[in-house]
């Protein structure tokens, strides 16, 4: 649990950091992750050798007493159904010796499954949908909602809000794969939150609170599942799984861990294998406080994915993983938002779909950061070292993403896709992008016969989002085909300063904005302990060649070394300790 002090720092923190207009950025400690940490159950409540069934180990789940633990042993568990999980449960193995070997969703509860909010649960708010709001009046009483419920709050579609985007760049045609939550595409913009009081039936207190208010003249609704009704009236909630090693002897169809319909769950120290592409390693739909931390994810498969948002997710927390052979490390691809992906090292892919060292031969066969479908909005990136990230237009808008201090890494020299660090295309408006060191040492703008660019800007057609030359830092605005015009606004809605670029070796200012001081972090007040002995912040746009040399994370430590960082006072952890502390992203594990 933080301090009052911690707390008390994390508002000067913010609070002081005018480099970022205050209308595009939140308090991110308020809004990602399980609030307090991922909690550490210390009872066990039963041990399972290796070698037994599915079923046996979601009976020891369903007949465990609510904050105990289920543990796995050292060995393997080949698994040919899905498992079943339970509120208040943590399934715990012994670490990369404790293997599951699963030939379907090892996750899947079909009989719950919903990706979309229930309009027959619409019920008009009448006030209370103003920015910062923590209380809604509604207009009729809400059936089966308890204290612990989620719900999300939207609104009819705003002027620079859409479900429609580009589709088909064969034919420049627009998108009809109109979106969530309700599948008409009509209210795409919304925050999931939960019910922490309510007061004479009508009166509904929630945290978090609201980071965009809501137009009276677009009829602000909430919306809720039929199913809190029929089947649980609180969704399944903290829910952890730990310490183990996951992987696929076959396809596993939708995702290896799907979660739906859950709230304050968490994966950590899990090491994910597939050979399957195309497949999301951890995979949400309408997820509420899902935290992802110190996991490891490779896909050798053709469009690998590491974590997929689905439909309504929000406030999600991934941080200090390692992501390798993938094609795509972070997918958005829904409403919702309020997302932290921080200090992870993406190692991305080659050519033939094996790993190798680092440049000139990997390459990122798509953005490993990606917006892909409507609306998701203020989703910092923070401390990663990456390739590339791209907000695109394919199936909608999305707004109100940071990028800052990460070490971008860009372009390869066959690459054919995504010839840029970040490329910000139509309806995708008030980013920011402060802080961070583009491309690494050796590029220029002419390079190894090759042309790079800062930036470009006149992408109004198919044919140029996939040109390779000129590679760019930035491009803005791309509309999706010739019928568009380029989309300006992407450009001069967003906040671009402090960053450095190996093309002209150099930080870049905006002459507008006085301040030139960048915040250490939008999320952490200080140092995190699990940082050791490395450097806070790991990237720093005047000391580019420390910034860009992977060990500054730990992340990249422990994918250099094998292990993570010491601590800061240079005295090595023991080895085969479970290592547990307490920061602002939870448990603290040790090798």
């Amino acid at each position: 649990m933080r301090s009052a002090l911690s707390i008390l720092l994390m508002i000067v923190v913010v609070a002081g950091a005018e480099i970022i207009p205050a209308t595009n950025r939140i308090d991110w400690s308020l809004y990602s992750g399980i609030p307090g940490g991922i909690p550490h159950r210390t009872t066990i409540y039963t041990n399972l050798p290796a070698g037994l069934s599915m079923a046996t180990i979601n009976s020891a789940i369903a007949n465990c007493p609510s904050n105990q633990v289920v543990q796995l042993s050292n060995g393997i568990y080949t698994v040919t159904a899905s498992l079943a999980p339970k509120s208040h449960i943590t399934l715990r193995g012994q670490g990369s010796n404790t293997i599951i070997q699963a030939s379907t969703d090892w996750i899947m509860e079909a009989a719950d499954y919903r990706y979309f909010w229930d309009k027959a649960n619409d019920i008009t708010v009448t006030s209370g949908y103003g920015s910062g709001s923590s209380n809604l009046v509604l207009a009729s009483v809400p059936a089966g909602l308890d204290v612990g419920c989620i719900f999300v709050i939207t609104e009819l579609n705003d002027t620079w809000v859409t479900s429609c985007g580009w589709e088909d760049c064969a034919t420049c045609a627009l998108s009809v794969d109109c979106d969530l939550p309700y599948l008409d595409g009509t209210r795409v913009r919304g925050q999931v939150l939960e019910i922490t009081g309510i007061t004479d039936q009508t009166n509904i207190a929630f945290w978090p609170p609201l980071s965009i208010g809501f137009k009276a003249g677009l009829i602000p609704k909430m919306s809720y599942f039929a199913m809190q009704e029929t089947v649980d009236r609180n969704v399944m909630s903290y829910f952890g799984i730990e310490d183990m090693l996951i992987t696929n002897t076959a396809s596993p169809g939708n995702a290896v861990l799907w979660f739906s319909f859950a709230s304050h769950i968490w994966v950590s120290n899990v090491i994910f294998r597939s050979s399957f592409g195309d497949i999301p390693a951890i995979r949400g739909d309408v997820v509420f406080r899902l935290q992802v931390e110190h996991c490891d994810f490779a896909n050798s498969g053709n469009n690998g994915v590491g974590i997929l948002t689905m439909g309504n997710c929000d406030s999600w927390l991934m941080e200090n993983n390692i992501f390798h052979v993938l094609d795509r490390t972070f997918l958005a691809n829904g409403a919702g938002g309020h997302h932290v992906f921080a200090y992870n090292y993406t190692h991305g892919k080659t050519n033939s779909s094996t790993e190798c060292v680092p440049p000139p031969c990997v390459t990122a066969a798509k953005a490993e950061l990606w917006q892909h479908r409507s609306h998701p909005m203020f989703i910092l990136f923070e401390g990663n070292s990456a390739w590339s990230a791209n907000m695109d237009n394919i199936h909608g808008s999305g707004s109100h993403f940071l990028f800052l201090r990460n070490h971008m890494k860009g372009w390869q020299e066959w690459e054919t896709w995504a010839p840029y660090c970040i490329s910000i295309d139509a309806w995708n408006y008030w980013c920011s992008i402060v802080g961070n060191v583009f491309g690494y040492s050796g590029i220029t703008t002419n390079a190894n016969g090759l042309t790079f660019a800062y930036e470009k800007s006149s992408l109004g057609n198919c044919a140029n989002k996939g040109d390779v030359t000129p590679r760019n830092v930035l491009t803005w605005g791309w509309s999706g085909g010739a019928a568009w015009t380029n989309d300006t606004y992407c450009k001069a809605s967003a906040t671009v300063t402090g960053n450095y670029d190996y093309m002209r070796n150099s930080n870049h200012w905006d002459a507008a904005i006085e301040d030139h001081v960048v915040p250490n972090s939008y999320f952490y007040a200080s140092k995190p302990s699990w940082f050791g002995f490395l450097t806070w912040p790991p990237v720093n746009n005047d000391n580019p060649d420390y910034s860009s040399s992977i060990t500054n994370i730990p992340a990249g430590y422990r994918y250099t070394f094998g292990t993570n960082p010491p601590p800061a006072d240079g005295v090595a952890a023991p080895r085969n300790l479970r290592i547990i502390g307490t920061t602002r992203a939870g448990t603290v594990r040790g090798p």
